[in-house]
């Protein structure tokens, strides 16, 4: 829960009055030195968080302090659990994926889920609970069409017009160098950009960097190693880690 210190003076003496806010908690990604830092309410906001859509008392108990929604259904149920328990919210912006169907190339249905997006943003932009916007979710996987990037740079250039307060981000499928290097070149005002990574964390760093990403990262998803990273017998059964290795 956001909480708001005014100082007050009464007959010469100074008191703290503590108070809530149910507006909008300004959210700032600044470059300082050694690299960049997150900042809500003024102050430094190191990300504990996990993804889902139960147990945030369990989370907190834990130290966790933020949660990750991949679309905006029934958001405002999740926001409102989150903010009663002092939790932030990444909040996801639900766009289509080109191995489901969906053509970035045609504008009629970009424009169409374009206008879906924007009342999303415009919905939920002032909630406190909200920490930064989610646009898309590994939109890159087996992804050719580079136009999806135009798409999402549209939505983040919408956030900066309509809601000075939260930084945008999309969730990338691992760090594919190509699909980074045209979000370098396509969507320039994204504010951070966030990666799934699961057995291969280790190297992130040095393969968003060698893809020219200059700006800040967060990993959106991290845990026990992929099934699609296992080793695969000759009949197609994966070979489990052991509970040692997945800790």
């Amino acid at each position: 829960m956001y909480r708001l210190f005014i100082l007050c003076c009464l007959g010469g003496l100074f008191f703290l009055v503590e108070g809530k806010t149910d507006g909008p908690v300004a959210v700032a990604i600044k470059k300082e030195k050694g690299g960049y830092r997150l900042y809500r309410g003024g102050q430094p906001y190191y990300i504990k968080g996990a993804g889902g859509y139960a147990y945030y008392d369990q989370l907190k108990a834990c130290g966790g302090n933020s949660i990750r929604l991949w679309s905006t259904h029934n958001a405002k149920e999740y926001l409102d659990k989150a903010h009663a328990l002092g939790l932030t919210v990444t909040l996801g912006l639900n766009m289509k994926l080109e191995r489901h169907g969906f053509n970035y190339s045609d504008k009629a249905a970009v424009k169409e889920q374009f206008e879906q997006i924007k009342k999303e943003i415009l919905a939920y932009k002032d909630h406190p609970a909200l920490l930064m916007w989610g646009v898309g979710n590994e939109l890159d996987q087996f992804a050719k069409n580079y136009q999806v990037w135009n798409a999402v740079s549209d939505i983040v250039k919408f956030i900066h017009e309509t809601d000075p307060h939260h930084p945008a981000t999309t969730m990338l499928a691992g760090a594919n160098k190509y699909h980074i290097a045209e979000i370098v070149k396509r969507c320039p005002g994204l504010d951070v950009l966030s990666i799934n990574a699961f057995k291969d964390l280790p190297y992130i760093k040095a393969k968003i960097e060698d893809a020219g990403w200059k700006g800040p990262y967060l990993i959106g998803e991290w845990g026990a190693s992929g099934y699609w990273e296992l080793e695969q017998l000759p009949w197609g059964t994966f070979v489990e880690e052991t509970s040692t290795e997945k800790v």
